[in-house]
């Protein structure tokens, strides 16, 4: 069975009063994809936001299960809790950030957001 490759490509605008509107109208249809692409990812994440499902980042004390669920993670929960609790005890973050450097290697830096 042949098959064929066919080559398509926008008009080129010339100077014509017919290519000044066709370019109006690809420029039109260009932003309005652009919008529509824009709101639509919005609209998933924002789903994704509700239904505690995974968004495409990943979160210090979280993994993801099989059905893109956010799920404790028993290794790196413990370290978000004490976090937490140090932070509500009244340690600043830097200090914080700080003990925890001194706990860890320096591949895995700790640094105040």
């Amino acid at each position: 069975m042949p098959c064929a490759i066919e080559y398509v490509a926008e008009i080129t605008p010339t100077d014509t009063p017919e290519s000044a509107l066709i370019e109006g109208i690809m420029d039109s249809m260009a932003e309005f994809y652009s919008k529509q692409l824009r709101q639509n990812v919005i609209r998933g994440m924002r789903y994704n936001a509700q239904k505690a499902l995974y968004n495409g980042h990943k979160i210090l004390g979280y993994t993801v299960d099989n059905t893109k669920h956010y799920i404790e993670d028993k290794t790196t929960s413990p370290i978000v809790k004490s976090i937490f609790k140090q932070f509500t005890d009244g340690k600043s973050l830097t200090e914080i950030a700080k003990e925890l450097n001194q706990q860890r290697s320096t591949d895995n830096a700790w640094t105040k957001v």
